[in-house]
């Protein structure tokens, strides 16, 4: 049986008309002023895309619904802990359990003297800038001793590593980078590909699967735009499918706005007290690999995130969404055949809107 989306369609009906008076008002000006290039039918397609992202109207929302998150990762107690016990909490890891290895111990750098780790993670990630991997069994050291972190605590205790050493990570000439331009969705820690250019001779990227590279503010909007039609005005047996991809976009783009290593499951397990309102404004407890993270998103979509959590489902849950991520990808990929978007933007996957929608143009990826 169907699921009841009227209250869904609501929303999304008194979205569609504020965008309409919004679109009216530029209309107005543009008559008045023709050659006004801020109300250009170019940029009213820009700004109208904006609108269909945040699920909001008003400029002073929209203002700060645009603002990317530079704030400080949480730093660790374990961050801070003694790099030593750690390398020979490591070394007995290896011996006491048998574990085969094409290494010695000394092929990794020892820490200095009360050294913490997270500073010593960072002295060996200078040392392969400048000097590389090394031989074979010099990385195999590093990354076992990287991956014996991973594994010994919890993500959220060492994800400072992830800032630094990338788990799928490579090392690349800064040569290469001055003749290509790099993919924002290049990454060195925090960093985008195009500063990578300013550090040492040898960089170490994140590797990125294709789908991860971030599409256009004008071509996500097409997307949502979509899928909020298929939710309000579909096929009464797809319209529950349509209103959770289009909220796991939703959650995708409010969590892209930090810069924090996440995951996709994640955030399709979110549950609805991730929505807060103990300011004057909603926010939304973004997961990473950190932690969660408060982050301002609009009131609609607030809105719309608890009717959606509030729909009946069979068994018991405490997720905002109900429906497995196997079936809200096979909604999403229909909805891309019917907008039918250029081929060379590559795959684009519910995964894409993790990397926050770039400003460049509809046409670049």
């Amino acid at each position: 049986m169907s699921k009841d989306c009227s209250e869904l369609q609501a929303i999304i009906e008194e979205l569609i008309a504020d965008i309409e008076k919004v679109k009216e008002i530029w209309c107005g000006i543009r008559a008045d002023n023709p050659t006004f290039e801020q109300v250009s039918e170019e940029n009213w397609e820009s700004k109208e895309a904006l609108l269909w992202m945040h699920g909001e109207t008003k400029t002073f929302e929209a203002i700060e619904l645009e603002r990317w998150l530079f704030s400080e990762p949480p730093i660790s107690e374990t961050s801070k802990s003694d790099a030593n016990d750690n390398y020979l909490a490591w070394i007995d890891h290896l011996r006491e359990d048998g574990i085969y290895s094409e290494f010695d111990v000394d092929d990794l750098p020892k820490p200095l003297e009360k050294e913490s780790l997270v500073t010593y993670v960072t002295r060996l990630s200078q040392y392969v800038s400048q000097k590389g991997w090394g031989i074979k069994r010099q990385r195999r050291a590093l990354k076992s001793f990287l991956s014996f972190l991973r594994q010994d605590y919890k993500q959220e205790d060492v994800a400072f590593i992830e800032h630094i050493f990338p788990a799928k990570s490579d090392l690349m000439n800064q040569q290469k980078f001055k003749k290509i331009s790099l993919p924002s969705s290049f990454h060195l820690g925090g960093f985008s590909g195009r500063a990578l250019i300013k550090l040492s001779n040898k960089v170490i990227i994140r590797k990125i699967w294709p789908q991860v590279e971030a599409i256009s503010h004008q071509v996500a909007g097409e997307i949502i735009k979509e899928l909020a039609y298929q939710c309000a005005f579909g096929r009464k047996n797809a319209r529950h499918h349509a209103g959770e991809a289009l909220a796991l976009i939703w959650l995708c783009i409010s969590s892209s706005r930090i810069r924090w290593p996440r995951s996709l499951e994640s955030v399709h397990e979110l549950s609805l007290d991730a929505i807060v309102y103990e300011k004057e404004y909603p926010e939304l407890l973004a997961p990473s690999f950190f932690g969660p993270h408060p982050v301002r998103i609009g009131s609609r979509v607030a809105r719309f995130l608890q009717t959606v959590a509030n729909i009946p489902s069979k068994k018991p849950r405490k997720t905002i969404l109900q429906t497995p991520l196997k079936d809200l990808r096979d909604r999403f990929r229909k909805t891309l055949k019917i907008i039918k978007l250029p081929q060379d933007l590559g795959e684009i996957t519910f995964l894409t809107f993790l990397s926050y929608p770039h400003h460049f143009g509809k046409e670049i990826r």
